[in-house]
């Protein structure tokens, strides 16, 4: 069996005389894959964005503005202050897919933002449902272990940045 002749090559690979007896040869890194939950916040977040949108452009009623009409004396200011918002989180969202710090931070300060508003709307008598759920599900998915390990977030120890 001559090891350069591709006919009479054995498809078991050689040894790598580098690698010691016993013990294995190191593999090829694998690619880091996206964890579930991050595949579904990123898809409930484009969905809240979309959902939002549609009641800015006026495709359905703008719910949940109750407490913003009051602000802002006005349901067009009230309508670009949902779409600017709407649009940044589309952008975070995507940005997600890298994972990227700062977006996952921004995220979370939307959605927090958006569940008090969601909730107080909610208890004022002008709620929207449907909003609400999109972000109690991505709250409860973006905190998950895996999710937040992709972010380099461990729960419990401080960043490696703040130790002295």
């Amino acid at each position: 069996m001559d090891p350069k002749d591709p006919v009479t090559r054995s498809p078991v690979a050689a040894p790598n005389p580098a690698t010691p007896p016993g013990a294995t040869a190191p593999s090829a890194p694998a690619e880091r894959t996206l964890p579930f939950g991050l595949i579904v916040v990123v898809l409930l977040q484009l969905a809240a964005a979309a959902w939002i949108l549609t009641g800015a452009a006026g495709l359905r009623p703008l719910e949940g503005t109750t407490i913003f009409a009051d602000l802002f004396r006005s349901s067009q200011a009230v309508a670009v202050l949902f779409a600017v918002v709407a649009g940044l989180q589309a952008v975070a969202a995507l940005l997600l897919l890298t994972r990227n710090r700062l977006a996952w931070l921004v995220i979370m300060l939307i959605m927090g933002a958006s569940l008090v508003t969601g909730i107080t709307s909610y208890f004022v008598g002008d709620p929207e449902p449907v909003r609400l759920f999109l972000y109690v599900v991505s709250a409860f998915y973006l905190n998950q272990r895996p999710v937040r390990a992709a972010f380099g977030i461990r729960h419990g120890q401080p960043r490696e940045e703040t130790v002295a």
